[in-house]
């Protein structure tokens, strides 16, 4: 059974907007064309709820946070799955050419072949920087052959939702107050800087409820810097 019905209900029912409606359509499409591989309730199901609830989000503009370990677990048993890693890693690998600055999260690193692969990644697609972000233990940044860190900060996590994004938004806000607009500007002293700046907004961040109200501003990160 197709998901042409099941769309179909979520568009009338106002749940999936007619962009949304047709990005899905358009992923299906790509499955079949590029991949020979036909989407279906029965082989799919559980990577398409994702994947509209995910569009959802972002038409709301809310953040898109990684799959919680037990969906994981339901999604990566379905057959199509291991054919749609291979295809998201293609698609990932299609656009890193256009990329200066990327930040990445572990899960994503091991679907580009892990940390250790990052500095050869970097040189295969000429990116600027790479940052990969740890959780509560902070993060590490690749730059220009060298690798810069920052320590995880100890916080009571009320909410980790847009965590990722706050670091990534206090990195690059704190790069464009230095005056960066281009990657070629960039020193080891700035993505220093850059990397604590993020660390303090992604760790204030998860101490607050909600995406948009826990965001921190640049008083209340500037505060927090050692």
């Amino acid at each position: 059974m197709d998901f042409e019905p099941r769309l179909t209900i979520l568009h009338q029912a106002g749940m999936l907007s007619e962009e949304d409606y047709r990005k899905v359509q358009d992923v299906i499409r790509f499955f079949q064309e590029k991949y020979g591989l036909t989407l279906t309730e029965e082989n799919a199901s559980a990577m398409i709820t994702h994947l509209c609830a995910a569009l959802g989000r972002i038409h709301r503009g809310e953040p898109v946070e990684p799959l919680d370990e037990e969906v994981y677990e339901e999604t990566s048993q379905e057959p199509t799955f291991p054919k749609a890693l291979e295809a998201t890693q293609a698609l990932v690998r299609e656009i890193l050419p256009d990329v200066d600055l990327l930040k990445i999260s572990e899960e994503e690193a091991d679907m580009l072949g892990g940390e250790a692969e990052l500095p050869a990644l970097m040189e295969r697609y000429g990116l600027t920087l790479v940052v990969l972000t740890l959780g509560g233990q902070g993060a590490r940044g690749y730059f220009r052959g060298r690798r810069l860190a920052v320590p995880g900060r100890r916080a009571h996590c009320a909410d980790a939702t847009g965590a990722g994004d706050a670091f990534w938004g206090g990195m690059l806000s704190q790069m464009r107050f230095r005056g960066v607009t281009q990657a070629e500007q960039l020193t080891e002293p700035l993505v220093q800087e850059a990397l604590e700046y993020g660390n303090v907004s992604g760790w204030l961040c998860v101490q607050g409820r909600g995406a948009i109200p826990s965001l921190p501003t640049r008083q209340e990160i500037e505060r927090h810097l050692v």
